[in-house]
């Protein structure tokens, strides 16, 4: 009785699945119209949004630690002024005029001769040594050498 029993429960559960696969080709072959529902057209608004809360994260200048500046300050540049260039007047280099141990230089600046000493200063131009071949001027601040002429 208990084999007869297997054998009935296996074939009711055989008709279900036969049954439930029956029916779904037939609803597959025989499809019930749907009627088509009417959609209602609303007016567009798009969604306003809120502006978020902006958060900045300050920076520390030091090391709450050790101590140490954590940023370099900043140092402040000056502007680089051009100077002029240093346009030395005509100068020409004469000869030298020795007596005992003293020495003097014969130079024509600008058209007008001078004898000058070893330190002196004619017409903005200084002497700052020389010998019996060149002498070495300043001028301004800025150094040049002459050679004697001729």
């Amino acid at each position: 009785m208990l084999k007869q029993k297997k054998t009935l429960i296996l074939l009711v559960a055989v008709l279900v699945v036969w049954g439930i696969i029956g029916f779904q080709i037939f609803s597959y072959l025989n499809p019930e119209e749907e009627e088509l529902q009417e959609i209602s057209i609303e007016e567009f608004s798009p969604i306003v949004k809120k502006q978020k809360e902006t958060y900045q994260v300050k920076i520390h200048k030091r090391d709450p630690f050790l101590g140490k500046l954590l940023i370099k300050p900043k140092t402040v540049k000056r502007p680089i002024v051009k100077k002029d260039p240093i346009i030395f007047p005509s100068i020409q280099y004469n000869g030298i005029v020795e007596s005992n141990k003293k020495k003097a230089f014969v130079l024509t600046v600008n058209g007008q001769q001078k004898v000058l000493n070893k330190g002196q200063t004619f017409n903005e131009v200084k002497l700052i040594r020389g010998t019996s071949k060149e002498v070495l001027l300043s001028y301004k601040g800025k150094r040049q050498t002459f050679k004697i002429k001729g």
